[in-house]
Order: C-alpha cells, then structure tokens, then sequence
C-alpha cells in the first residue's frame, strides 16, 4: 500500500514537473507566449529610433 502511494506521488509529480521543465528549456513562458528577447521592438521615428536601431544591431547575437 505504502509503495502503491510513493509511486503515485512520483508520477502526479513526474506530470507537474517535466513539462514546466520542458517549457523553460524551450525558452517560452507558461502560456506558450515567446520569451522577451524574441518579441520584436516597436518602431521610434528621428534620431532617437536611429540610435536605438544601432544599439539592437550591436547587442543582437
């Protein structure tokens, strides 16, 4: 009965755990929504928009 219950507790825990491990390896949240460093900027108009252009092209791997 004992082993009937420790296995249990390891699988309902085995079904809570690999998938949040899996959906942080993936690198999405838990709504499956992309991690920030994926979502594109939004756009800036002049010269501030040209400087920021630059400082994404530099830091972009």
């Amino acid at each position: 009965m004992i082993l009937a219950l420790a296995a249990a507790a390891v699988l309902i825990g085995a079904l809570v755990v690999v998938p949040i491990t899996v959906g942080a390896l993936a690198g999405g949240d838990a709504a499956g929504e992309p991690a920030p460093s994926e979502a594109p900027l939004p756009s800036v108009e002049g010269d501030l928009g040209t400087s920021l252009n630059q400082l994404e092209e530099a830091v972009s791997p």
